[in-house]
């Protein structure tokens, strides 16, 4: 009998996009950076759980078959604290880098959020209204104790 070895996935690149039909710029951004850097490519989307209906059902569908498009997984999670359970998930994942979007010339508290509490993973943000992306470099501090506080908020 073979025995099959367990290798360890790579660090993935994560695009995190909320429950729209119109991410696949997201996506494609997401699948050219895990090209380059030679990384898995997984979606995460996280949703209120008021979202869960036949509407959302359908566009999660679309995300799914456009993740698949290019090649990468899609994570959907169901939780009223999306912040909190996306953070989690990046560090339980070892994200090695992050990609999300401006909603037009809206600030946007959860890249500010997720760069506190995963400060370790770089992340690409584009903006779809302005066709540029950026970068927020990761800075290097211990993550241990952030580990813990988001397995703790997710759990609650």
């Amino acid at each position: 009998n073979k025995q099959k070895m367990r290798i360890k996935k790579s660090s993935p690149v994560v695009v995190c996009v909320t429950a729209q039909r119109d991410c696949e710029q997201m996506i494609r951004l997401g699948a050219e950076r895990a090209k380059a850097e030679k990384k898995p490519l997984q979606i995460l989307t996280v949703c209120p759980t008021t979202e869960i209906n036949l509407e959302t059902a359908e566009v999660l569908e679309h995300l799914y078959q456009t993740a698949k498009k290019f090649r990468g997984e899609m994570i959907t999670y169901f939780n009223d604290n999306p912040v909190l359970t996306a953070a989690a998930y990046l560090s339980q994942a070892h994200a090695s880098r992050i990609v999300a979007g401006v909603p037009g010339d809206n600030t946007n508290d959860f890249i500010n959020v997720i760069h506190m509490l995963v400060p370790h993973i770089p992340i690409t943000v584009f903006s779809r209204h302005d066709q540029i992306e950026f970068e927020i470099a990761a800075q290097l501090i211990p993550e241990a104790p952030l580990r813990a506080s988001c397995k703790q908020a997710v759990a609650r």
